[in-house]
């Protein structure tokens, strides 16, 4: 059936390398920054910036920050 899961991310200060999910993630950035790797650019992700990866997408991110991530599973 279909679903969703909420994961919460405080202080995270880590790069994570191209990589991707099985889920669509919708990301909103709460406090610090980042960078998001997608579709062959870098882009800033600053406070309050939200964004959707489609499931399958390969992505990259590194930064500073407090985030929450949403994934939706579609199965």
């Amino acid at each position: 059936g279909e679903g969703y899961e909420v994961f919460r991310g405080i202080g995270v200060n880590h790069e994570y390398p191209r990589h991707w999910h099985d889920e669509t993630l919708l990301c909103t950035i709460d406090r610090g920054s980042g960078e998001l790797y997608f579709r062959g650019a870098w882009r800033h992700t600053p406070p309050g910036s939200t964004f959707l990866i489609p499931a399958g997408e390969i992505h990259a991110n590194r930064g500073h920050c407090d985030h929450h991530n949403l994934y939706l599973s579609g199965e």
